[in-house]
């Protein structure tokens, strides 16, 4: 019998050795069957891999909403809008995450960036949260 976390431990080997349609198909199945925080996440990162940012974005606010103390989602979420132009909305993020956990390297390095000269957000909207 497999473990729960093997669907994903397959979905991850699948996207960290570039094939992200395997990937997506799966995370999709592992998290019919099991559930899985991290899911989301993974989904995320497969989707943007895929070119799908705007689906990448709404399943990174769904790994943040369920665990919300997670800076690698919140660092993960906030990278993705600072691309996007929305760095007003990256700044909260990272503000939450560090709250969280300041000793986050990544989410501190990002938000000294967006503070020296990031633009204003782009007044997108996130439909799915």
């Amino acid at each position: 019998m497999r473990m729960p976390d093997s669907g994903m431990n397959d979905a991850r080997l699948a996207f960290e050795s570039g094939d992200p349609a395997t990937a997506l198909a799966r995370v999709d199945r592992s998290w019919l069957i099991y559930g899985h925080q991290g899911a989301s996440f993974l989904k995320g990162q497969i989707l943007l891999a895929l070119g799908r940012r705007e689906d990448a974005l709404a399943c990174y606010w769904a790994a943040l909403a369920v665990n919300p103390r997670n800076a690698k989602f919140g660092y993960g979420l906030a990278a993705l809008l600072a691309e996007s132009d929305d760095a007003s909305e990256a700044r909260e993020v990272l503000d939450a995450a560090l709250t969280a956990n300041p000793e986050h390297g990544p989410s501190r390095r990002l938000l000294t960036r967006l503070q020296q000269g990031a633009t204003s957000s782009s007044g997108r909207t996130c439909e799915s949260m």
